[in-house]
């Protein structure tokens, strides 16, 4: 649990998705929020779900029924 609280702290803007999801509307709405975040020159980080462990439990904790791409 404590590699999950160093996101409390943290300041950066997270981009949760999954790359590796059979689904391809997920592709298509991560590629839509890195467009509208460059284009205002808001710095993120993507994270990928499906590899990193600490972004799976965190959206997990956090997103209650929302699916992914989230910020």
């Amino acid at each position: 649990m404590a590699d999950i609280a160093s996101f409390d702290d943290d300041p950066t803007l997270y981009l949760f998705t999954s790359l590796t999801a059979g689904s391809s509307h997920i592709i298509t709405a991560t590629s839509r929020l890195e467009t509208i975040l460059k284009a205002n020159k808001i710095p993120f980080q993507a994270l990928d779900t499906a590899t990193e462990e600490r972004a799976r439990k965190l959206w997990g904790r956090r997103a209650g029924k929302r699916k992914l791409p989230g910020l």
